[in-house]
């Protein structure tokens, strides 16, 4: 009777993982975002995983993620390898900051004003998708290479400290501020994502937060999900997937800030 109720619990938690892993695996793929938003509150609310472990897990789940959909992005040419660099110093810089922070910070405030940059941000790509005709992104030279630093910067803090994989930060700035196109700034954001993440999740593992067999598990799956959703997003108009991402941004602010009143 005990065998049969661990082969019963294995199987439940093999199946919750699997799934948890196309979806997650999807979103990174198809937004260049790490999927981090979706599987954090799924984790807490649903899975009663608490806050900072399940931020932690999630961080190991986007690192997986994030490799097999950077490699379709950049065999589709949709990587902007001059600012990658960059992006990853100013990340690693910021994950260093972000993981001391997250042990000892009540985020609630921070969730709050982050959620709503979130949803503002939302607003103004949503409203830009249908206007821009050329794109081109700003080439790395003196003027712009601290810009691509501080992107970095903000992605790798915000990435540690919400679990999100900062791809929800650094690709609205990548389209607003630098000019990219959608499928740009996904897969630039995924190639960056992959050392920024996984720092991160080491540097929590020393306070016992990251559950490395779960987010090992769920991200198996999500790496092989991750080649879907990156080979859809490159065969859909920038427009629409970019219309499409600001309803996703809306609805991660949403929930940062519905989460920021408990």
């Amino acid at each position: 009777m005990l065998y049969y109720s661990n082969m019963s619990n294995w199987s439940y938690q093999a199946l919750r993982d699997v799934g948890l892993g196309l979806l997650v695996g999807m979103l990174s793929g198809l937004f260049g975002i790490g999927g981090g938003i979706v599987l954090v509150p799924i984790l807490v609310l649903f899975f009663k995983v608490v806050q900072k472990k399940a931020q932690a897990t999630s961080l190991v789940v986007v690192a997986f993620s994030a490799v097999l959909g950077a490699i379709t992005y950049a065999v589709g040419g949709s990587i902007f390898w001059q600012a990658v660099p960059l992006l990853i110093a100013g990340g690693l810089v910021g994950t260093w900051f972000g993981s001391n922070l997250v042990r000892k910070t009540p985020d609630r405030f921070l969730t709050l004003g982050f959620g709503i940059i979130l949803i503002l941000v939302a607003v103004q790509i949503g409203f830009e998708a249908w206007q821009i005709s050329t794109v081109v992104p700003l080439a790395v030279n003196s003027a712009t290479s601290l810009g691509y630093l501080a992107a970095g910067l903000a992605m790798g803090f915000f990435s540690v400290f919400f679990g999100v994989g900062g791809g929800v930060v650094v690709v609205p700035l990548l389209i607003s501020v630098f000019g990219f196109t959608q499928q740009l700034a996904a897969g630039t954001s995924l190639a960056v994502m992959i050392p920024v993440t996984l720092l991160g999740a080491l540097r929590l593992t020393s306070g016992g937060f990251t559950n490395w067999g779960q987010g090992v598990r769920i991200g198996s799956v999500a790496a092989f999900s991750a080649v879907a959703g990156a080979s859809l997003a490159l065969a859909t108009d920038p427009s629409a997937l970019q219309t499409a991402f600001a309803v996703v941004l809306i609805f991660a602010g949403a929930q940062m800030v519905w989460r920021s009143r408990k």
